[in-house]
């Protein structure tokens, strides 16, 4: 997109077309799915999804709704854990009509797939969505990119069930890369004094902004003082009080 930056800025071009262009094999997509760093973080992911069906009570239906998709890139990792799961409804959904439609033809093996629109800086019941329906909600960085964390939040928590949880991927440092590809699509931010300046959260801010939000309990991979720890991004799991059914 750098031959196309004029176009972006002087709004001859909406960033969105030029970024993740109709190809679907743009570089993009390859930075989320399979580049070095973003295999490693999806396989973290992934391995937390297995750990929670592992651990479900059995014949207890699994109910998961990704928010803010895009491109699939974290998807493709999270879907083969998934396969021969009984009772399972695995919701993708992103703000734009594009991506849930490309998602339909990437994902069509999966029949326990369904794909709609949802907007996550608006409230979710408005959109057709039901309260305390879902088990676990992935948001692979998206929720950074909301004008309003702290907002965001509170309109998806309603979403989950007691016990539920929040996997995010997310960026917890600066990342001049992302900023430079990205800044284009990011929205006016309303919550710069809680992001102290910056888009990127630190673990110690999304710990804060998910208690605040009324999840009572927040991890995080790698650990801090991990070898890994100063790698470009975390898998967080923020978990509501209750008791999971499953």
């Amino acid at each position: 997109a750098g031959d196309r930056l004029y176009e972006m800025m002087s709004g001859a071009e909406e960033p969105v077309a030029i970024i993740f262009p109709q190809s679907a094999s743009d570089g993009v997509e390859v930075l989320y799915q399979e580049f070095s760093f973003g295999r490693y973080f999806n396989q973290i992911a992934a391995g937390v999804l297995r750990g929670i069906v592992q651990t479900r009570q059995p014949r207890q239906p699994l109910r998961i709704l990704e928010v803010g998709g895009g491109t699939g890139g974290t998807t493709a990792w999270l879907l083969p854990e998934l396969n021969g799961v009984p009772a399972l409804e695995y919701h993708f959904t992103d703000i734009s009509a594009l991506f849930t439609r490309r998602a339909q033809q990437k994902f069509a093996d999966y029949d326990f797939v369904k794909y709609s629109e949802l907007d996550l800086q608006k409230e979710a019941h408005s959109q057709g969505f039901q309260a305390q329906s879902y088990d676990l909600i992935v948001a692979a960085n998206v929720i950074h990119a909301t004008r309003h964390i702290g907002r965001t939040l509170d309109n998806l928590r309603p979403l989950l069930k007691p016990g539920g949880r929040l996997l995010m991927r997310e960026i917890p440092q600066p990342m001049r890369l992302f900023d430079f590809v990205f800044d284009p699509l990011v929205l006016p931010l309303q919550d710069l004094d809680a992001r102290e300046g910056e888009l990127f959260l630190t673990t110690a801010q999304w710990q804060q902004q998910c208690r605040h939000a009324g999840f009572s309990k927040v991890a995080w991979l790698p650990h801090d003082g991990f070898p890994t720890a100063g790698m470009s991004e975390h898998i967080i799991l923020a978990t509501l009080p209750g008791q999971a059914v499953s």
